[in-house]
């Protein structure tokens, strides 16, 4: 009987995403993609381009390469299926369309280490590390809890994910190689192109600030868009336990600098912020 409810759940999503995918694509104005690795603030983004009143649909999707369908095979093997995942498999089928008319993407980077740890939080199903996650710092599971998240994070290749993305998905998927273009580090945002394709990418760290007039000139708007807060951890359950974790956990020097000299995180941050980030973590 759960098996059936979850097969017609996935054919629902399958259904919802590609009519959501076809309007987008059949409208006058070129579709928005809010196209980036999770959790990097694609809510917040999201949230403030529905409440700007834009002409241009909006999708957002993490994975438009073959990996949508491993990723795809991998949730559903868990029981879960989300609807990131159905957009992103519907749009696929509509990458040439989508190359060939034109669209806007609006991609984000974050701190790697602030990344995973959100990460681990956001999806500890998904991880396999449900057991393990205590519903505050009284729970006698927090102790365990912070030292799996050390370990984890203490782990380079836990980082693939994030050292790869941009290849294996706007580089793969629309040609778009920002490792091998200038990111301008002082305002925290550069712009590329590529055939209809257009790009914007942000440091999630200088959304509050830059992101409004960042999207704004990108999209050709008037005046900056008021960026709307949304999918904020301390607004869910397991928040307590998301911050102590968090204000108790020490990583080891070494490890963070083999992170943080990476190519992919130099790339877009400057010598001082990724100094910064080795001392917030250890």
């Amino acid at each position: 009987m759960l098996k059936v409810e979850r097969n017609t759940k996935n054919l629902v999503q399958r259904v919802r995403a590609s009519r959501e995918v076809r309007r987008a694509l059949s409208q006058p104005d070129p579709p928005i993609l809010i196209y980036q690795m999770g959790k990097v603030g694609s809510s917040t983004v999201r949230a403030s381009l529905r409440t700007a009143g834009l002409a241009n649909r909006t999708l957002s999707v993490h994975f438009l390469s073959e990996a949508v369908l491993r990723s795809r095979e991998h949730h559903q093997s868990m029981g879960l299926y989300p609807y990131h995942l159905a957009v992103g498999t519907a749009l696929r089928h509509r990458l040439r369309h989508l190359t060939a008319d034109g669209c806007r993407i609006i991609s984000l980077v974050r701190d790697p280490i602030a990344r995973e740890f959100s990460n681990l939080f956001q999806n500890p199903d998904l991880l396999q590390i449900r057991e393990v996650l205590g519903p505050g710092p009284s729970s006698h599971h927090v102790p365990e809890t912070l030292e799996l998240v050390r370990s984890r994070l203490e782990n380079v290749g836990t980082y693939q994910y994030f050292f790869t993305w941009f290849d294996t998905e706007l580089k793969a998927t629309f040609g778009i190689d920002v490792l091998s273009r200038v990111f301008d580090k002082d305002r925290g945002w550069s712009t590329y192109s590529r055939g209809a394709v257009q790009l914007v990418m942000l440091r999630l760290e200088d959304l509050s600030q830059a992101g409004g007039l960042a999207i704004s000139e990108f999209l050709g708007l008037p005046s900056p868009i008021e960026l709307v807060d949304s999918n904020v951890r301390t607004d869910k359950n397991g928040a307590s336990a998301y911050r102590w974790i968090r204000d108790n956990l020490h990583l080891d020097r070494s490890a963070c600098e083999s992170i943080y000299r990476h190519r992919t995180v130099s790339h877009f941050y400057s010598e001082q912020s990724i100094s910064a980030f080795i001392h917030r973590w250890t």
